[in-house]
């Protein structure tokens, strides 16, 4: 009994500081490429996250991709652009909606970020379901 006890501490401690290094790693390529180069899948992406916002941003497109996945994206990169952007830099709302539009750039580093919570998250749920 006190041999399973101890296997299931060591399994989580190594899905744990596997879901670390990977966040870490994975964290310092966020930006990569980024002013210049996009993937036409994140454009694509893009353009679903900004519909499903269209209340923010008076953008609305039909689009193939799935209504959840670009819901839950969005939830997430309002909330570091809340984080990051209010509370931590102290910018204003006109200010972090003009600097969203002068550079892009950002939405969609907050889209690679939010991806890549959700990414983590979605190997803790798997590492669960076995």
């Amino acid at each position: 009994m006190k041999k399973k006890s101890i296997y299931r501490h060591i399994d989580i401690i190594f899905i744990s500081v596997s879901i670390f290094i990977f966040f870490i790693y994975n964290l310092n390529k966020l930006s990569y490429g980024l002013p210049y180069f996009w993937n036409p899948d994140e454009i694509a992406f893009q353009g679903s996250i900004l519909s499903t916002i269209f209340f923010l941003t008076n953008y609305f497109e039909f689009n193939y991709n799935p209504f959840f996945a670009p819901s839950i994206n969005s939830i997430l990169i309002l909330n570091s652009i809340f984080i990051n952007e209010l509370l931590i830099n102290s910018l204003s709302l006109s200010e972090i909606k003009s600097k969203l539009y002068f550079n892009p750039e950002i939405f969609i580093f907050y889209g690679r970020l939010a991806s890549l919570i959700i990414t983590s998250f979605s190997i803790y749920i798997k590492y669960l379901k076995n």
